[in-house]
């Protein structure tokens, strides 16, 4: 003989079922962390970040040595597999900057080394499919050129811009054009940097073009050696200085020494230091274009488990932040986290180390968001300990919770009903 309830009792089960079952599917879905690559010699330890191609199945790279210390440009399937050298660096070059990002125009790849056969970088293109590399402008250093690029470049028309972390007047570093065919390039503004007052140095990262003023930032210099946000024309002449940080090395309010690259969103500017806070682990910061005292979106190692030194570039979808840090995290390795400008929520998303055979030491360019998977890579760890490329799957919000949340209203409405019309019938379970 079977059990049976009235139809009013068993409505409210079939509510809490619903219930239970939106409260499950609402939740936030956790990260998906997978490593895609181990990378090994020769071709090892990754730098920089990795893009991808107009047609979004490829993503492309560098790696600053391995075996024999020759560096190598690479492509690989965005799904993962095997990874396909485009170019080898000829022995020694292909020592690269930890912010050194490529770019692709077309169907040629740009980037640059911080090593060539006279020890002060290049600039070179690689055709996507692969073969020799084209030397563009060999840097000499000294008071007429800059030395070192450590940074992604940028494209505007057939020029191509960029800075160096030395060369220049009193060796801090320039900002340079040059022509994509190749050829000299123009230093358009030689960063002056004396003592402990006056202009930035050593500019890191990208500078973002808007309209016809460049931003971009120095990890040391100004009134505290703390760094600089500074905008410049991109024609060339002064720079302004938007904001200088705070004394490097001393937990302050203002953070210090910024790492990677600014972005902006309307008028505002955002980004990272490695130091300061008043946590002295680094910061998330907004700034206006037009200069003045910065805000503190988020203080790195507000607890035990939190970041520290954030590196690379953070990346910015709809209000949500995603960035690394080399440091802290719950094994102490860094980790990858989000920020959400409108509720102000911090997310530990991934903490390096905590799976086997994981990464360790960021590569220093940054994240690549695809749809809704995170892209980087470490200069260290996995297998070879050469280094891991990996992907992380972040939440995306569940449509179907909002159907449930109708149906789920739907039954408590006819279970009102029944009640108000008093029926009892019954039914077997």
């Amino acid at each position: 003989m079977g059990l049976y309830f009235p139809l009013r009792a068993r409505t409210g089960i079939l509510f809490l079922n619903l219930t239970g079952l939106l409260l499950l599917l609402a939740a936030p879905a956790r990260a998906q962390y997978s490593i895609l690559v181990n990378t090994s010699t020769p071709g090892a330890f990754p730098e920089g970040s990795l893009i991808l191609s107009a047609d979004g199945s490829t993503l492309y790279g560098m790696t600053s040595g391995g075996e024999g210390g020759k560096g190598k440009v690479f492509s690989l399937p965005i799904g993962g597999g095997s990874q396909t050298t485009l170019c080898t660096f000829p022995d020694p070059i292909g020592n690269y900057a930890g912010g050194v990002s490529l770019f692709l125009s077309g169907s040629t790849l740009y980037g640059t080394t911080t090593y060539d056969g006279n020890g002060k970088g290049m600039i070179f293109s690689v055709p996507v499919s692969g073969g020799s590399d084209t030397v563009l402008h060999n840097f000499t250093g000294g008071s007429s050129d800059g030395k070192d690029p450590n940074s992604p470049l940028i494209l505007s028309g057939s020029t191509l811009y960029g800075t160096t972390n030395h060369g220049g007047n009193s060796d801090s570093g320039t900002f340079f054009s040059e022509p994509i065919g190749g050829g000299s390039d123009t230093i358009l503004y030689t960063f002056n940097y004396s003592g402990i007052s006056g202009d930035g140095a050593y500019p890191v990262g990208s500078t973002i073009l808007s309209g016809s003023t460049l931003y971009g930032m120095t990890s040391a210099g100004g009134g505290t050696n703390g760094g600089t946000v500074f905008s410049l024309p991109i024609s060339g002449g002064s720079d302004t200085i938007l904001h200088t940080f705070a004394a490097p090395n001393s937990p302050a309010s203002d953070g210090s020494t910024p790492s990677g690259s600014l972005i902006l969103s309307g008028s505002t500017l955002y980004g990272m230091t490695t130091g300061g806070g008043t946590n002295g682990g680094g910061t998330l910061f907004s700034l206006p274009t037009s200069g003045g005292s910065d805000t503190i979106l988020h203080n790195f190692g507000a607890t035990s488990t939190d970041g520290t030194d954030p590196v690379g570039s953070v990346i910015l979808s709809g209000s949500t932040f995603y960035g690394m840090t080399n440091d802290g995290g719950a094994d102490g390795e860094g980790m990858i986290f989000s920020y959400n400008l409108n509720t102000e929520v911090y997310t530990d998303l991934h903490d390096f180390g905590s799976v086997t055979d994981d990464g360790d030491v960021i590569a220093g360019g940054g994240l690549l968001l695809v749809n809704n998977t995170l892209y980087g890579m470490t200069e260290q760890g996995g297998i070879y300990d050469g280094g891991v490329i990996f992907a992380l799957t972040v939440p995306v919000p569940e449509p179907s919770s909002l159907c449930l949340l109708g149906l789920a209203a739907g039954v408590l409405l006819l279970s009102r009903r029944r009640r108000h019309s008093r029926i009892e019938r019954s039914f077997p379970i």
